[in-house]
């Protein structure tokens, strides 16, 4: 894995290449203290993706004085579920289009942070295909335990628990 740190003007200053077997988070913590003790610079933006952002990295670069641009998850942090919910509660004409990405951005601001929500038509239709795929294989799932119990099967609440529990997809 390849870390850089450019300027504003997006010139290469300096890059860390990390071992494979390291973490996203401890290579980007170190990379952190590496640009405190090489470089006097003044404003530093880290721009991350969702792999680095942990409930660890966070009050990391926070505490580092360095501004944030991350993406993250809808559902990990309770500050992005107020955000995205000031979002959809947002009038239609706060959502200007970016038609080169096929989405739609709105700026929102939440405890004295600015954030940027991006909406994109094509993620939710991806997203809403793979939910309903899921509710289907869990349906059928339910119903192939549903005939097991009938048949005398699985007696015992705990067989049946531990029966739903080997045939049901693991939650992401």
């Amino acid at each position: 894995m390849i870390g850089r740190l450019t300027s504003a003007y997006r010139i290469p200053i300096a890059h860390h290449v990390f071992a494979g077997g390291a973490s996203d988070v401890t290579n980007f913590n170190g990379m952190l203290e590496d640009r405190t003790a090489r470089f006097a610079v003044g404003r530093i933006c880290v721009v991350a993706g969702r792999g680095l952002i942990t409930d660890d990295s966070i009050p990391e670069v926070d505490g580092s004085k360095c501004d944030r641009l991350f993406a993250t998850k809808l559902r990990r942090r309770k500050d992005v579920a107020a955000v995205v919910a000031e979002a959809a509660a947002a009038d239609e004409d706060r959502w200007p289009e970016v038609e080169r990405c096929g989405s739609r951005v709105l700026e929102a601001s939440y405890d004295g942070g600015r954030c940027v929500v991006v909406f994109s038509g094509a993620r939710q239709r991806r997203d809403t295909a793979r939910r309903l795929q899921l509710i289907a294989e869990i349906e059928g799932q339910c119903l192939a335990l549903e005939r097991r119990v009938k048949r005398g099967d699985l007696v015992p609440a705990t067989d049946i628990a531990a029966a739903r529990l080997r045939s049901w997809p693991a939650p992401r």
